[in-house]
């Protein structure tokens, strides 16, 4: 990348959001469970990170939140990204858009747990590097 990206954040959605009385057992050794995923909006140069987890006993999760931040990027920077017919965005550039996201999720959650047995459920710091395999490559003809 020759310069800079310029971006902001346009709109934060909460995906998802569910606290499961059925399947929590204080006593249970609980897992958490990350996923991620990435969407492009090319009409609104817009770039969305999507972080979802699940606080869970075995396989049933008690606590689901899934957030998603969208970034709106300046046209050269849009532009930067252009290579023929495709969007070829930066891993680096991915990890850091991943974890604003995974931030942002963070104070979702705290703030929708706030007054629910919940609350002691908190993100922990992820280091996000080797959650972004490669380059994010969008066919702009489909």
């Amino acid at each position: 990348m020759d310069k800079s990206v310029e971006f902001s954040i346009a709109k934060i959605t909460t995906e998802q959001f569910a606290m499961i009385d059925d399947y929590y057992f204080p006593e249970k050794e609980v897992a958490l469970v990350g996923e991620f995923r990435f969407a492009l909006i090319q009409k609104d140069k817009v770039i969305s990170a999507f972080s979802q987890f699940r606080f869970q006993h075995s396989d049933k999760p008690f606590l689901v939140i899934e957030v998603g931040c969208h970034f709106k990027m300046k046209e050269d920077s849009w532009d930067q990204f252009k290579n023929g017919n495709k969007m070829v965005i930066e891993k680096g550039f991915m990890v850091h858009l991943l974890t604003i996201s995974v931030g942002t999720t963070r104070g979702v959650l705290h703030t929708k747990t706030e007054s629910s047995r919940f609350n002691q459920y908190l993100l922990p710091t992820i280091n996000l590097t080797d959650t972004v395999k490669e380059d994010f490559t969008v066919d702009l003809t489909q």
